[in-house]
């Protein structure tokens, strides 16, 4: 089952592969900006954001916004600094964290510009996403952590019996 912005709802276990997958964030409508304001003026983010502050926020902002709403999901995100963080940082953290989440995009060059450029568009559909989906990805985002490949060092893999585990 896929819901209107091509993610699979059909559970934790469910296919990865979107029904579609996005190259540039769609726009969202009045009704969806408004729940992004309602979610972000709920325990625990208690923004309290009118409809027009949200809309006049800055690129910085609505990246520290999103910063929140994944720290939500993840508590390491929480410390991390989005103005004093590099932008190749902020991509990889970010990014790196919506592939782990299933986000429907393919994550082509001017999709990661512009998350970490803050494009109004980009990171409202991105909170949307988040926010509209939080008790899924609240797991998703939990059981991630065990589930994601290790990455091993060459030096350890020129061992026979570690090339064959990994």
């Amino acid at each position: 089952m896929f819901n209107n912005f091509g993610a699979n709802t059909g559970g934790i276990f469910a296919s990865p592969t979107p029904a579609k997958v996005f190259s540039k964030a769609p726009a969202l409508n009045t009704t969806e900006i408004k729940i992004i304001v309602d979610n972000l003026n709920r325990p625990p983010f208690m923004s309290n954001l009118s409809l027009v502050e949200f809309d006049d926020k800055a690129p910085l902002e609505l990246l520290e916004l999103l910063n929140r709403v994944i720290g939500n999901l993840d508590a390491s995100h929480l410390s991390c600094d989005v103005q004093r963080e590099t932008q190749d940082k902020l991509q990889e953290r970010i990014c790196g964290f919506l592939k782990v989440l299933g986000y429907p995009s393919d994550f082509n060059p001017s999709f990661l510009r512009d998350v970490v450029n803050g494009e109004k568009k980009t990171i409202q559909h991105l909170l949307y996403w988040l926010l509209t989906k939080m008790p899924e990805l609240q797991r998703r985002a939990y059981t991630a952590k065990f589930l994601v490949p290790l990455q091993i060092p060459d030096e350890f893999l020129v061992d026979e019996e570690m090339q064959e585990t990994f």
